[in-house]
């Protein structure tokens, strides 16, 4: 995730920590100068990183991975 959804991770992540502190010590005022902000890091993230996710249908299935890592094969790889 080091393209264009980094900035709008940390920034949906801190106000995501805010929000809640900011309704609840009542500073309504700070409240709703975050929220847009919050608004905005959501919205990056759908856009940058959730949208351009491959299809759910699309992903190799796990068996092969697994049949390709076996206890054989680990034996006959060279040592390290």
């Amino acid at each position: 995730m080091v393209n264009g959804a980094s900035a709008y991770v940390v920034v949906w992540q801190v106000t995501l920590f805010l929000l809640p502190m900011q309704l609840v010590i009542k500073t309504y005022g700070a409240f709703f100068w975050t929220l847009p902000l919050f608004l905005i890091g959501c919205a990056g993230m759908y856009f940058f990183w959730w949208k351009p996710l491959p299809p759910k249908d699309s992903e190799a299935p796990i068996e092969p991975l697994l049949e390709a890592n076996s206890l054989e094969e680990q034996e006959n790889a060279p040592a390290l």
